[in-house]
């Protein structure tokens, strides 16, 4: 497989990020979601910028703007550990995948299953440690 590159998306193309990868109506509503999802896991988050990277394979990652490791938990899966940003992101951008799947319809859907599994193949690249505690963290 390839190496996947990680690009960051440049600020005057932030704002078509969210609606080129979701929709305009459902990015919206993805975007209200990656939030409550921070202010719900990731200790210390009191809102912030996100960086937004695109993915040579296809896929996307929605990641917050911190530095060194920080306490993310997931109370529904018993999940409590430190992240970094990038691994935090890919776990907070699987779930808005996810989430806006449950909102699709159709072939729609299938494209979102096949951004999640690119998501997915750009984790694995990662160290075993970092991609296990992503795992772990989406389970």
């Amino acid at each position: 497989m390839p190496k996947i590159i990680k690009t960051m998306v440049k600020d005057n193309d932030r704002i078509n990020f969210l609606p080129r990868h979701f929709g305009l109506i459902t990015g919206i509503k993805v975007e209200s979601y990656i939030y409550d999802v921070a202010h719900q896991s990731l200790a210390g988050y009191n809102g912030g910028y996100w960086s937004f990277f695109e993915l040579s394979n296809g896929s996307f990652i929605i990641e917050p703007s911190y530095t060194g490791e920080r306490e993310v938990t997931f109370a529904l899966n018993w999940f409590s550990e430190k992240m970094n940003a990038e691994d935090y992101g890919i776990v907070v951008t699987a779930l808005a995948i996810q989430r806006a799947a449950g909102m699709a319809t159709g072939r729609r859907t299938t494209d979102y299953g096949d951004i999640m599994e690119k998501l997915l193949d750009y984790a694995r690249s990662l160290p075993d440690n970092r991609y296990a505690k992503i795992r772990a963290a989406l389970d």
